[in-house]
């Protein structure tokens, strides 16, 4: 490995340990922020071979000082401006959206902070919004980058006590861009949408969002749906932590105009209204989406808004799904079930292996099957194991495979 490309590799491992300490005891670091200032604003970069390294170094750079800004000690005027200036700069200019993302929060926690200047993110949100004044929209790569860049700043920036920004006017033009599928754009609205819902989850009860969703859903492009499903995914990880459900490191979260009780209530009847077609997402042919869906099942069950007897069927399914991540999760999932409520599972089992070949059958064909590997019949053993022990329940689903073999629909 080139001296350069292992200094790189080096610098990103010890920030990268440095962020776990700052996420576990932040205090111990307060007074090193001025020392990470010289690195964070340097305009020189790391050239255009280490891209995706530099790339990955301001962000977990912007990650640490969005942890650091409230409690920083000896962080002087020009520091604080010259972060000003960098954040700004990557905010509109940087190409990877994960280093914008993780820009907007450290500016929006620096501004509302240390610096109290909250007139620069009003201008940054006024000046993105003044390209969609005119009949003309801006080209649709530049129109993803403001739209994505609207929904984040209005989760991580207070704009109902703004008097030039109206709140309103954000969510209307972010929910207009999101429906129009045949716009590349389309998805970074919906990932600036996901954002602003995240701040004021109230906008789920319209009448607009709900069918918005159900769309998706039902008939949306892949990444749309993926889109929705990690705004599901963030909402109810806002709301595990909340609870103490979850072993994660503490985040900035922000809930706007709603405590976690309701923001659990609002995000739990979106999601219990649409279960049937998050069910049908278990179903998709990309095994990225079934990877989604599943989490958002699996924080629906922890958190009591799904019950377990509503998902056993599919989860049973996704046992012998093609792709490693999906069934291990779904049998780690089903054997804890099964040992609480056995008498509930087993009767399913027989109708969960067949939906399992039923899927397998349609993609068999797929490179997916063929890199992957995976038959229904191969996995089936995994789901036996759980039997072996239990004298009587092996019986009963060895009665209920003889006689699907009598059943002509079912064998056919």
């Amino acid at each position: 490995m080139p001296q350069k490309e292992r200094m790189i590799t080096e610098l990103c491992a010890c920030l990268r340990t440095l962020f776990l300490f700052c996420s576990v005891e932040p205090l111990l670091l307060k007074s090193y922020a001025p020392l990470l200032v010289p690195l964070f604003t340097n305009e020189q970069g790391m050239g255009d071979a280490f891209k995706k390294q530099h790339a990955l170094v301001l962000q977990i750079l912007a990650s640490l000082f969005t942890l650091l800004l409230p409690i920083a000690e000896n962080l002087d005027e020009p520091q604080a401006h010259a972060l000003e200036s960098t954040l700004l700069r990557l905010i509109n200019t940087h190409t990877y959206m994960n280093v914008v993302k993780n820009a907007i929060q450290c500016l929006c926690v620096l501004v509302n902070k240390v610096t109290g200047k909250v007139k620069v993110l009003e201008d940054l949100l006024l000046d993105h919004l003044s390209h969609f004044d005119s009949d003309h929209t801006p080209q649709s790569s530049s129109a993803g980058r403001y739209l994505f860049n609207i929904g984040f700043l209005s989760r991580h920036h207070d704009t109902s006590q703004s008097d030039s920004i109206d709140t309103e006017r954000l969510f209307s033009l972010l929910m207009a861009n999101s429906r129009d599928w045949l716009k590349d754009h389309s998805v970074a609205a919906l990932q600036g949408l996901s954002q602003l819902l995240i701040r004021y989850p109230a906008y789920l009860r319209r009448q607009e969002c709900a069918t918005l969703i159900v769309d998706i859903l039902q008939a949306g492009r892949e990444e749309a749906q993926l889109q929705l499903l990690k705004f599901y995914q963030e909402m109810l990880s806002l709301q595990e932590r909340s609870l103490g459900l979850s072993s994660s490191s503490s985040t900035l979260a922000v809930c706007g105009d709603a405590t976690f009780h309701d923001q659990l209530g609002i995000c739990g009847a979106s999601i219990q209204a649409n279960s049937g077609f998050l069910f049908d997402l278990l179903h998709s042919s990309l095994p990225r989406v079934r990877c989604a869906a599943l989490q958002v099942v699996e924080d629906c069950l922890n958190l009591g808004l799904l019950h377990p007897m509503q998902c056993v069927t599919e989860l049973i399914a996704r046992t012998m799904d093609t792709h490693r991540t999906v069934r291990d999760r779904s049998f780690k999932r089903i054997a804890s079930l099964y040992e609480k409520q056995s008498s509930q599972v087993v009767p399913r089992l027989l109708e969960g292996i067949f939906v399992a070949f039923r899927d397998n059958t349609s993609i068999r064909q797929s490179d997916q099957l063929v890199s992957e590997g995976g038959y229904p019949e191969s996995q089936f053993h995994r789901l036996y194991m759980l039997l072996k022990t239990n004298k009587a329940n092996r019986a009963h689903f060895l009665k209920q495979l003889v006689k699907c073999f009598e059943d002509p629909v079912r064998t056919h």
